[in-house]
């Protein structure tokens, strides 16, 4: 064992290296060097308590959502009702039925088959009256004393019975073919003897067209109901508005004699026009009719011969926008009277007054063009307008087709109807 090496402890030799690098830091500082010691601990910061926000006012009208503490109670006339939750559709769906009210009533609106309409034929459309569809609301305008309740009734009396009770008419372009069905007629303008005396001349005017079978459809389909002066008609309330509603269940035809008489309100407020046609279209749409309104023109299309035009109605321009067909019936003025050239006359006129020109006085000496009115259509939404036709006056009042034109040849562009057309 004498040839081993014995080396050195580790602890000897680290030691030993120590005291050889202290001595040459000593002689390069120049004193025994001391390794820095580690700088002292900072003492924690103190403890600084927060500063409290300020706490804002309190606010007075807080909660006041409905502003009565800073503006007072709202008036009770104004305070809005409630809705109730609307409860779901017992039949379809809303992709089905549209618009439903939150009260359960029937949906507003009906949302259509659109696959089915654009692939399906639609039936044939129907007319109570030639440009009056079946579902909507016409008007049929005309100055004061121009003829239109007499005319208006005797159309009533057609629907009901199927009987050409304005004679001639069923024979023009347009009114061949016309259904016969339920009709009332609302004289709110007339009383029960002026509207009584109205219809004995219609019948008395038609003659053997009158007989018992036509008495008994008469009897059977049209009603005519006039005022009793106890409270007076206003289709923008809740009772009127029933009244027209069971007016046009199992009805083809309602006539309301006049729009004016119909309701208490300014027509001339577009917002209350557009209301009361649309209680008249509901009601139509509801019970598959039609409602015809009786109104006047207004002062200016009857002073200037334009109540022909579509605005020539009176009032708030929405009465005729809104209307789906719009019929006039004009008096004959000194210039249509005369002519083009050559003096007309009425060909078909009973006796001597086919021989007096409409610019001459009859053998009573009254003007013969006071016997004569023009009926044609201004506004036709679903159907090209039918032929204008030229109508004359009875004694009675009572209204029939006449055949105007000169002395000798076909009857004037305007007798054969200018506008004319065909029901489509």
């Amino acid at each position: 064992m004498s040839d081993c090496i014995e080396l050195p402890d580790e602890s000897d030799f680290e030691r030993e290296l120590d005291k050889e690098l202290s001595l040459d830091f000593n002689g390069f500082f120049g004193e025994e060097y001391d390794a820095p010691a580690a700088p002292p601990a900072k003492a924690p910061p103190p403890l600084v308590e927060p500063r409290a926000e300020p706490v804002p006012p309190a606010d007075p009208f807080e909660g006041d959502e409905d502003g009565e503490k800073m503006f007072g109670p709202l008036p009770e006339s104004m305070i809005p009702v409630p809705r109730p939750e609307a409860k779901p559709s017992a039949k379809g769906s809303k992709k089905t039925e549209g618009l439903r009210s939150a009260s359960g009533s029937p949906p507003a609106t009906r949302r259509l088959d659109v696959a089915k309409a654009l692939t399906t034929i639609p039936p044939p459309r129907d007319f109570a009256l030639p440009c009056l569809r079946i579902g909507t609301v016409g008007g049929l305008v005309s100055p004061g004393g121009a003829g239109k309740s007499m005319l208006a009734m005797q159309l009533a009396l057609s629907v009901a019975t199927g009987l050409d009770a304005i004679p001639g008419l069923f024979v023009r372009p347009g009114w061949q073919g016309l259904k016969s069905g339920g009709v009332l007629y609302a004289s709110f303008e007339d009383g029960e003897e002026d509207a009584g005396g109205r219809l004995h001349s219609i019948w008395h005017a038609l003659g053997p067209a009158a007989n018992r079978q036509a008495l008994a459809a008469a009897q059977a389909n049209l009603a005519v109901d006039t005022l009793t002066g106890v409270r007076p008609p206003d289709l923008l309330t809740e009772e009127w508005a029933g009244w027209l509603d069971e007016a046009c269940r199992g009805r083809r035809l309602v006539v309301l004699d006049t729009l004016r008489m119909a309701h208490l309100s300014d027509e001339n407020d577009a917002g209350a026009m557009s209301r009361l046609l649309a209680i008249m279209q509901g009601a139509a749409v509801r019970h598959r009719s039609s409602v015809l309104f009786l109104h006047h023109t207004s002062k200016a299309s009857a002073m200037s011969g334009q109540g022909a035009a579509q605005q020539a109605a009176r009032g708030s321009s929405v009465i005729s926008d809104n209307a789906r067909g719009q019929f006039y019936i004009q008096g004959l003025g000194e210039a249509d009277a005369r002519g083009e050239g050559a003096p007309l006359y009425d060909r078909a006129a009973p006796g001597p007054l086919a021989n007096v020109p409409l610019d001459g006085v009859d053998p009573e000496g009254r003007p013969m063009r006071l016997r004569y009115a023009r009926f044609g259509v201004s506004k036709s939404n679903y159907s090209a307008p039918w032929p204008e036709v030229w109508l004359r006056r009875d004694e009675r009042g009572v209204l029939s087709c006449a055949n105007v034109g000169p002395a000798s040849g076909k009857p004037t562009a305007k007798a054969q109807g200018s506008k004319g057309g065909r029901l489509a």
